[in-house]
Formats: structure tokens, C-alpha cells, sequence
């Protein structure tokens, strides 16, 4: 006859008790360490106008260059004329920020608009009206061109997704 006892079972079980209450409630690493990873994303979207996304955005339009000599403008680079939708997007408390977390989920935009349109929407799209009052203009010397905010591929890039799990990871593994 053979025997086999095992022994700190009971050890096992807490554990796994305790790793399995931390797990069912991510909202502290959501909104810690995972938020601070999402603003990082967005400061180094902005501080390389767009290289860190894919690719780097395409440059001013003539409009938007005679725009920015304006009091109050031009105080950054692309995408940073006014600051109001960097500012919602690296900060999950600035005006005009969304965030809204879950205990399995964070989700993270901005409320900033333009014409009465999500300012986002344009800026990656693109566009610009070819008419002023009626009257046609240049659309070359107007139109803004599309830049990407996240990647085209629809896949956060894959040291963002590391991080993201080694934060969680982290959690789970501190509160064993």
C-alpha cells in the first residue's frame, strides 16, 4: 500500500483564497499604477507628436500656423495648440478628462469637443471645411490632416501590455 498526505493544504487554500478576494477587485491597481501607465502613454504620444503611436503625425496645416500666433496658442506641438486635449488625456482629473473604472476595467478618454464634435474625432480623422461664411477657400491651406491617437493596428503596443500586466501582477502578488 502506498500513502501520500499533503501537507500545508491548508496554507494552499488561504492563499489561493486571498489571490482569488484581490483578483475579483482590481480597482485600487486600475486606478494606481495602471492610470499613471495610461497618462504616461499619452505624455509620450504628445512629446513625440505621435512617433510613439505610429508614426509621426504630419506636420501643421498653414491655417493652424497663423492660428497659433494668436494670444494663447501655440504653447506646444502638434496637437498641444491650446493644451485642453492633452491635458484631459494625460490627466485622469484634468478638465475634461473621462475615466471610469471598474474592479476589471479602466477606461480612459476626453470630453474636449470642437464645432460641437469629440476634438478627438477630428484630430485623427482629419478634415476641415473648404467654404469660410459661404465662400470657398484653399483646402490645402486649411484641412488638418489625420493623426493617429492610438495605433492603426488596434493593439496597445506590446511594452504597454507587459506593463500592464506586471502592475496587476504586482498587486495580486502584494496582497499575498
Amino acid at each position: 500500500m502506498i500513502s501520500a498526505t499533503v501537507q500545508g493544504l491548508q496554507e494552499v487554500q488561504t492563499l489561493l483564497a486571498t489571490l482569488a478576494s484581490a483578483a475579483s477587485d482590481l480597482t485600487p491597481v486600475l486606478s494606481g499604477a495602471v492610470d499613471r501607465r495610461i497618462s504616461q502613454y499619452w505624455i509620450d504620444a504628445f512629446a513625440s507628436e505621435g512617433g510613439t503611436v505610429d508614426g509621426p503625425w504630419a506636420g501643421l496645416s498653414a491655417m493652424t500656423l497663423k492660428r497659433r500666433q494668436r494670444p494663447g496658442h501655440g504653447v506646444g506641438g502638434i496637437g498641444v495648440d491650446t493644451g485642453a486635449m492633452r491635458g484631459s488625456l494625460v490627466s485622469s482629473t484634468g478638465p475634461g478628462a473621462l475615466q471610469v473604472v471598474t474592479p476589471s476595467s479602466i477606461t480612459r478618454g476626453t470630453l474636449v469637443q470642437s464645432g460641437g464634435r469629440p476634438y478627438p474625432t477630428y484630430f485623427a480623422a482629419g478634415g476641415g471645411s473648404d467654404t469660410v461664411f459661404g465662400h470657398p477657400r484653399k483646402a490645402a491651406y486649411f484641412a488638418q490632416p489625420p493623426r493617429a491617437l492610438l495605433p492603426s493596428s488596434g493593439e496597445m503596443p506590446v511594452a504597454f501590455v507587459e506593463g500592464v500586466e506586471q502592475d496587476i501582477l504586482a498587486y495580486l502578488m502584494a496582497a499575498t
